[in-house]
């Protein structure tokens, strides 16, 4: 579908993120640890969006996906899905490997990166219409590599820098309906477990 020829929900998010942020709800950017007022800020303590845990070398760490959402949306039921989902591709991907799945809202890796193969995913929501894309990265503080997963999305850039918010990479250009996401996170398996199998080691 041409972006022409977009639906009135993909029409809808598309001006809500147009908007900015006070009709958005997209994630912030992670600070840089290093700031002195973030550090003082949190009280010594990590961002709570960091996994507590880099995983096991010649493992796979599950994130919690990133949430994007339309004003007064919220996705964690969906979010939930999903990971279920990439926990699932995981284990057969990386079959016998320690499998480190984390919990909500610990979607990226530490600041020296994940010791396994970080997978996540971003799940992007405008009322009750979802779409999907998956994240994979190799250990360490490396890129990000994108693959659509629920929905026609056109991807910008198909590797993102670590710790970069890969829905500023992301445009939907169809979404469909959340209560159809189980079907189609099954369905379109197949490429997100492909790009698991090239990721790794």
């Amino acid at each position: 579908m041409k972006p022409a020829q977009l639906s009135p929900l993909s029409l809808a998010f598309v001006l809500l993120a147009a908007c900015g942020g006070t009709e958005s709800q997209a994630e912030e950017p992670l600070p840089d640890s290093r700031d002195p007022s973030y550090a003082q800020s949190f009280d010594g303590h990590v961002d709570p969006r960091v996994s507590s845990s880099a995983g096991e070398e010649g493992g796979v760490v599950v994130l919690w996906p990133r949430v994007v959402t339309s004003a007064g949306a919220s996705a964690v039921f969906e979010a939930s899905q999903v990971q279920a989902a990439l926990r699932s591709i995981a284990e057969r991907v990386f079959e016998g490997a320690p499998v480190d799945v984390r919990p909500d809202p610990e979607r990226t890796c530490p600041q020296t990166g994940c010791a396994g193969v970080a997978v996540g995913a971003v799940v992007l929501k405008s009322s009750s219409a979802c779409a999907v894309v998956a994240t994979v990265s190799r250990p360490g503080p490396v890129d990000a590599h994108l693959v659509s997963w629920v929905a026609e999305v056109e991807l910008r850039n198909h590797n993102v820098p670590f710790r970069e918010p890969p829905e500023s990479h992301i445009r939907v250009v169809d979404f469909l309906p959340c209560a159809d996401l189980a079907t189609s996170l099954a369905a379109n398996e197949p490429a997100v477990e492909e790009l698991m199998r090239q990721t790794a080691p």
